[in-house]
């Protein structure tokens, strides 16, 4: 019998930036082929060797042209889909710098705040983040990134 606690995991790691101010969420919209246009947080994968503090930071920018001082954890999960392992880490912080994001380019066609009255008027890729802004609400406590 083989023993299942011997096996490693190979996890992707993904950072989920939640940034709610004045009542409005931090979005952005889509670029990617199979979801060109479609609304979703500032989210991607922890690239090898980098922390999840500098992952967020850099979606962030990269997704809607703003600065995020990463302020801490508000919650984790791991998913399995098929074979693989995903741990997500929903990241609070605030906005520190930068101009929102209004010219497309491969990372998203642009940012966005969005009244959370009015999220559900969107077209979204996925309504997974929902959960993390009904948390992040729940949690004003982050826990610290050392």
């Amino acid at each position: 019998m083989e023993d299942k606690a011997s096996k490693t995991h190979s996890a992707t790691i993904i950072v989920s930036v939640i940034v709610i101010q004045d009542n409005k969420l931090l979005m952005m919209q889509e670029a990617k082929p199979e979801c060109y246009g479609k609304w979703y947080i500032p989210a991607g994968r922890v690239e090898v060797g980098e922390d999840i503090a500098c992952a967020a930071a850099r979606e962030c920018f990269e997704e809607t042209g703003l600065e995020l001082e990463v302020e801490g954890i508000f919650g984790v999960s791991h998913m399995v889909y098929g074979t693989k392992d995903w741990i997500r880490y929903g990241i609070g912080g605030r906005i520190v710098g930068g101009d929102l994001k209004k010219k497309a380019d491969s990372e998203s066609l642009q940012g966005a705040w969005v009244d959370l009255n009015e999220i559900s008027k969107l077209q979204l890729r996925a309504s997974d983040f929902l959960a993390l802004v009904k948390l992040r609400q729940e949690c004003p406590q982050l826990i610290k990134i050392a």
